[in-house]
């Protein structure tokens, strides 16, 4: 611990608060409240699958797996006990 520098009560609450501050002006500069940088990669990709039809299914079979209709293991039932081999 010889190294290491101790901060006063004091010290890291003046730099809790400029953390707040930085924090609190990155989502007034959002505009909207977000906690995420505006123009991040999700904003690139947001939607970008909309038209592909082949999403869709993607998108009824994770529903259908979290619902427990299916295994995981082969897409048969949850219930099935025979595996193929």
């Amino acid at each position: 611990m010889a190294g290491k520098r101790l901060l006063t009560i004091e010290q890291r609450v003046a730099f809790l608060e400029q953390e707040v501050a930085r924090l609190r002006d990155q989502v007034e500069q959002n505009g909207n409240g977000s906690s995420r940088p505006s123009g991040g990669w999700i904003d690139q990709v947001a939607g970008s699958m909309k038209d592909f039809p082949e999403f869709e299914k993607v998108l009824e079979l994770g529903r259908a797996f979290r619902r427990g209709e299916l295994d995981g293991a082969g897409g048969g039932a949850a219930g099935d006990t025979k595996r193929k081999k």
